[in-house]
């Protein structure tokens, strides 16, 4: 377009706003249809007369862009307009743009890390800018991606669809901390549980299905416990455990002797007698003990007036180191102080003649009844014992 002069400006101007209000006498603060940025830009009238922007002696400030507050209240029927020049760009939602409102511009494919795009930021409901170095780039969206487009993973983790851990592939170093002594378990829903450390001791205990195991103490009642133990070493002529070993805590007890040699062949006896008490030597052991040997020989020991009671066959092999007397000899409740004293012995030896000889026997103590027998010696009818162990236990009450 051709012109005389100076090109007119680009910039097209638009009709400043105009709002029009009435005072009342009390009202201070009226509300503009159009936002300012400061009291300076508007031009206040009250009835016909130009107010002076200012707090204090002065008439009116702006609190607010559309906020106009007056210092003092304008009287009733007083008339007050106010022009506001402020125009404010307006903005399009990207919704509401049609699909060829921009033309003539290059899509851009590889835009650089500094550029700069728009962005609504949801939590501040304002238009905001994000440089494209502060965006997800492509590869690292490609990179995760597996359980969008199903990518194939190989090794300890595979699958196309749903991933699967290989077997044996969760090491020790894979899984979490826990409590030194904690067993790992399953609890009533299934899902994976510890059980808790026990203390020194306990056994680990069911609690059946549905309920996961617990430590506790292990039981005690009825189980053999072992008292004391002695150790044949040189010679001696007589095996006794302490006195001090039989007490109310067990019930019945159990004398065991193993590899236990001789000097010289013999009969091996035992005696009994009170605490503390002389063992017994008078005519008092009834007793039935039978042996059988390897070369098809049977032998028999019974008496009803005994002295002492035998322990296995009627000889049995010495002065020989390669043969060995073993078996035990059961003590039962001679604690008792209302029945007599019974024992039973079962085991197996070598005698004089070096035949393999097994026996079973037992025997009854009858005077006594009313007392507790807490003696037991083991001696032989010629000899001693020069080798072997003598282990006695106790049946927990």
């Amino acid at each position: 377009m051709s012109y005389i002069g100076k090109k007119p400006s680009d910039i097209t101007r638009a009709i400043a706003n105009y709002d029009t209000f009435t005072g009342d006498g009390s009202t201070t603060t009226f509300t503009l249809t159009q936002g300012a940025a400061s009291a300076n830009d508007l031009t206040v009238v009250v009835n016909n007369v130009r107010q002076e922007p200012g707090s204090g002696s002065k008439s009116y400030t702006l609190t607010a862009p559309t906020s106009l507050v007056f210092n003092t209240a304008p009287a009733a029927s007083d008339e007050i307009y106010v022009i506001n020049p402020t125009q404010v760009e307006a903005i399009v939602r990207a919704g509401d743009i049609s699909s060829g409102a921009i033309t003539g511009q290059t899509a851009e494919t590889t835009p650089a890390d500094g550029d700069t795009l728009i962005m609504f930021d949801a939590s501040a409901g304002a238009l905001r800018k994000i440089t494209k170095a502060n965006l997800v780039t492509s590869a690292a969206i490609t990179a995760n991606t597996a359980k969008v487009t199903n990518a194939t993973h190989t090794g300890e983790v595979t699958g196309s669809t749903a991933l699967t851990i290989a077997d044996n592939a969760v090491t020790l170093a894979k899984m979490a901390s826990g409590t030194d002594g904690n067993l790992i378990t399953y609890d009533a829903s299934g899902n994976p549980a510890y059980v808790a450390t026990g203390n020194a001791g306990q056994i680990l205990t069911s609690a059946g299905a549905g309920a996961p195991p617990t430590f506790a103490a292990a039981p005690t009642s009825g189980c053999w416990e072992k008292l004391d133990t002695i150790t044949i070493s040189g010679t001696t002529s007589q095996i006794e455990h302490e006195e001090a070993n039989f007490t109310s805590t067990h019930r019945d007890y159990k004398i065991m002797l193993s590899n236990v040699a001789l000097t010289a062949d013999a009969t091996m006896r035992m005696r009994v007698a009170t605490d503390g008490g002389t063992l017994g030597s008078g005519t008092n052991y009834k007793y039935a003990m039978t042996s059988y040997r390897s070369n098809n020989s049977t032998g028999v020991e019974a008496d009803q007036d005994g002295t002492a009671f035998p322990l296995g066959g009627a000889t049995a092999a010495g002065a020989d180191a390669k043969y060995t007397q073993n078996f035990e000899i059961n003590l039962y409740n001679p604690l008792s102080t209302t029945t007599f004293f019974h024992f039973s012995s079962v085991g197996m030896q070598v005698d004089n003649n070096d035949y393999a000889m097994t026996h079973i026997g037992g025997g009854v103590y009858v005077t006594g009844h009313d007392v507790a027998f807490k003696r037991f010696v083991l001696y032989l009818s010629t000899g001693d014992f020069n080798a072997g162990t003598s282990t006695l236990y106790g049946r927990i009450v």
